[in-house]
């Protein structure tokens, strides 16, 4: 953080302004002529590890792994809050220094899963106030001790006036100072990452970043909503359109925009199972699909479970398939030995977007490297009988294989470029791999519009109506374009590259639209003549459509 002391007046905008600039692992540094020169100030904090800092007119104050220091004629000053504790949170409110600390985790290598920090006092996450420069100290920590059971569990305290919020795992409030506390309820989410910025605007709102965006509360925290309208940078995993309703998960959660991308709110989740609505645990995967007029949310929960939600009628809300049999995690003799390889690949029990298809009311999923299939109502998933066995180390065998379905055909395109095609909804395999007319190694996406199909490969796309015959799309040079994601808009085709945006013709011809396209793209839709692209981390962008 840095902090600003000896503030000139307004009727002498000449006088020196001292500042102090703190970094993690660099220690702190004071500036007395506005920034221009810097000189470190070691003197007591030269191995720690810094997380905080703040002043109280003139005193300047900062958090470390090995506790709280004061800053005295250029000496830092350890301040003993209790037994010796790291410093997690450091926070003002005229007069008052707050302080949140808890157990010095910088040295513990992360916990097994399932594994916690073994229960002691010392490692209680505490809250201390003092209200004489750090001179005195009383302990406000809430009756109900704030244990850490995680190595990232932290503690952020936001004093504003009289009311003081406490936000770990659980959220806490005082009106009084920290006389007195609310519990106000608990947020897992505060364990991704404890030392990301928050701050108080008045006694009743708040602010903090989270690890996928900024979240206000206007009631002194009872409530937190998502407050990121109109900003980029946040983490879209993937986009859909359904009925000029823009549907984006992060990742992490799941959010809409009735205004064409310009304004998002949190889209309710409608499940039990789900207290905290989560529209996914952080490490897993999800996919949008669209199909008979639903619209579909998928993703997969703890390697043997499969979650799927159905938009509701006005949009707002998604709700949970009921009675969705667990997949069975047991290994079949036909999937042989290389099974025990694959962990060292990827979990292959994670659910892979472009292993997801959906026709018929029947859900395709890949689990493990075969392909099953449910269907609405029946109590158990069955396998097809379609294995991929590829043993290949690079990341395009990570990403799954690839699935396409109209009715009951389906075209599945394996690791190793080998294309399957089933006429009976995965009763029966034949692999046409021979008949295509173009080589390549791998797939990148296989789409059906209408009756045709359209398969992306790492050296470009051919197309077909029948399955039987098939034409290489080309430009007007002769060269296939290579293409990483299809979109479709009345049986109109594009496709996106990082050499341009395409457009692509049933007779086999491709024109490019613009070479200028937003980084790593994750998703693409169309809408109101709009096609919008989600990047990985730089937000949503948008081109028209209208002249092409």
């Amino acid at each position: 953080g840095i902090v600003i002391t000896d503030i000139p007046q307004a009727h002498n905008t000449q006088a020196p302004v001292t500042m102090y600039l703190a970094l993690r692992d660099e220690g702190i540094f004071q500036s007395t002529n506005g920034g221009t020169q810097w000189i470190p100030l070691k003197n007591g904090v030269s191995n720690d590890v810094i997380s905080s800092i703040a002043a109280i007119e003139n005193t300047v104050f900062v958090g470390t792994n090995r506790g709280l220091y004061r800053l005295d004629s250029g000496v830092w000053n350890n301040l003993q809050l209790d037994t010796p504790r790291s410093v997690y949170s450091l926070a003002v409110s005229e007069n008052n220094l707050y302080v949140g600390t808890g157990p010095d985790t910088t040295d513990i290598p992360p916990p097994k899963t399932g594994e916690t920090f073994p229960i002691s006092k010392s490692n209680f996450i505490k809250i201390f106030h003092s209200a004489d420069f750090g001179a005195s100290w009383t302990d406000i920590t809430p009756q109900k001790k704030l244990r850490g059971t995680h190595k990232q569990v932290g503690i952020t305290v936001l004093p504003v006036g009289n009311t003081v919020l406490a936000l770990s795992m659980t959220h806490w409030r005082s009106t009084d100072g920290g006389k007195n506390w609310t519990q106000l309820g608990e947020d897992p989410h505060m364990s991704l990452n404890r030392s990301l910025p928050a701050t108080g605007g008045n006694d009743t709102t708040f602010y903090r970043a989270g690890a996928f965006g900024l979240h206000r509360t206007t009631d002194a925290g009872d409530s937190w909503h998502f407050f990121m309208s109109g900003m980029l940078g946040t983490t879209l995993s993937d986009l859909v359109i359904f009925n000029n309703i823009f549907y984006a998960f992060t990742g992490y959660e799941v959010y809409q925009s009735t205004d064409d991308g310009q304004s998002w709110k949190k889209v309710w989740i409608d499940d039990l199972e789900n207290p905290f609505n989560l529209g996914s645990n952080f490490r897993s995967k999800a996919k949008w699909v669209i199909e008979n007029g639903n619209l579909y949310f998928i993703h997969g929960v703890n390697g043997t479970q499969l979650k799927i939600y159905r938009a509701s009628t006005d949009g707002n809300t998604l709700i949970p398939l009921q009675n969705i049999p667990v997949i069975d995690g047991k290994k079949t003799d036909s999937e042989g030995d290389y099974i025990r390889l694959i962990p060292q690949i990827s979990p292959e029990s994670e659910l892979k977007p472009d292993g997801v298809a959906v026709t018929n009311d029947v859900f395709y999923v890949e689990y493990k490297r075969r392909l099953l299939k449910w269907k609405i109502g029946d109590p158990n998933w069955t396998n097809t009988g379609f294995t991929d066995s590829t043993l290949l180390f690079d990341q395009e065998a990570k990403k799954g294989i690839k699935i396409a379905g109209a009715g009951e055909t389906l075209y599945v395109g394996k690791r190793n470029g080998k294309l399957f095609q089933s006429f009976d909804a995965g009763n029966t395999w034949k692999d046409i791999t021979s008949s295509l007319p173009l080589q390549y190694t791998h797939f990148k996406m296989i789409v059906f519009v209408g009756t045709s199909l359209y398969v992306a490969t790492d050296n470009g796309v051919i197309i077909s109506q029948n399955g039987e015959h098939w034409r290489v799309i080309t430009d007007n040079t002769g060269i296939s374009p290579i293409i990483d994601k299809f979109v479709v808009d009345d049986n109109k085709v594009y496709g996106i590259s990082n050499t341009g945006l395409y457009r692509l013709h049933t007779h086999g011809k491709s024109e490019r639209i613009t070479a200028e396209v937003p980084n790593r793209t994750n998703a693409i839709a169309i809408a109101n003549g709009k096609l919008y692209s989600a990047t990985f981390d730089s937000g949503i962008f948008h081109i028209s459509l209208e002249e092409y």
